[in-house]
């Protein structure tokens, strides 16, 4: 995660693929050590880039609860 512990799709997408990398190197060079580091890696960037999501659609909802209890709901129907 990032410095500020909230989930980045930027810093997920990152580590997904560095552990991605790290597989690939580990398997090349036959080193279950470092592919095993790059599996566990692209794993915390794969749950990294759901909380992302999750935040992301949190404070979409949490907007649009705003919006229709301050009266300002742009999707209001006349």
């Amino acid at each position: 995660m990032n410095n500020n512990t909230t989930p980045s799709n930027l810093n997920a997408a990152k580590n997904q693929t560095m552990g991605n990398v790290k597989d690939a190197a580990g398997n090349m060079m036959n080193d279950s050590r470092m592919q095993a580091e790059g599996k566990g890696q692209h794993a915390g960037g794969k749950t990294e880039e759901m909380g992302a999501k999750a935040n992301d659609m949190w404070q979409d909802a949490k907007s649009k609860m705003e919006n229709a209890f301050s009266g300002n709901n742009s999707n209001n129907k006349p």
